[in-house]
C-alpha cells in the first residue's frame, strides 16, 4: 500500500519557537530565582542556630549562581555546627536542613511566582 501523501499545516510554530527562545534565554539565568530563595530561608537559619556569643547567626547570607541557590557564613566553623563532629562530641544542630524542610512550601511557591514571571516576560500564558 502507499505512503499517504496528506499534509498537516500547523500555524503559530514560529510565534512557539520564538517566545521559547526567549524563554531558553531567561531562564538560562535563574540567578534571581535562587537569590529570593536563598533570602527567604536565612531568618530562619539564623533562628535556629545555637548562640554563645550571636556569631554565627549573624553570619548567614543568601548567595546565588544562575544554577543553584546557595547559604553562605562567614564563620569557618558553620559546616561543623550544622553536621556535627563525632569525634570531638559535637552533635549537628542542623539550623539549615530544619530550616528546608520547615520552609518548603515557600521555596516551591517563591520559585514558582519566579518561573511564571519569566514565562509572562517570554510571552506565555501563565497560571
Amino acid at each position: 500500500m502507499p505512503a499517504s501523501k496528506s499534509r498537516l499545516k500547523v500555524s503559530g510554530v514560529s510565534e512557539v519557537t520564538k517566545a521559547l527562545k526567549q524563554l531558553e534565554a531567561s531562564s538560562a539565568d535563574l540567578k534571581s530565582a535562587h537569590n529570593a530563595v536563598a533570602a527567604t530561608l536565612v531568618p530562619g537559619i539564623a533562628m535556629r542556630s545555637p548562640r554563645r556569643t550571636g556569631a554565627l547567626a549573624g553570619s548567614w547570607s543568601p548567595n546565588a549562581t544562575a544554577t543553584r541557590a546557595r547559604l553562605r557564613s562567614s564563620k569557618p566553623y558553620a559546616g561543623v555546627i550544622e553536621y556535627g563532629w563525632a569525634a570531638r562530641g559535637i552533635e549537628p544542630a542542623r539550623m539549615v536542613a530544619d530550616t528546608i524542610e520547615a520552609e518548603q512550601s515557600t521555596i516551591v511557591s517563591t520559585y514558582e511566582r519566579e518561573l511564571e514571571r519569566l514565562g509572562s516576560r517570554a510571552g506565555f500564558e501563565t497560571k
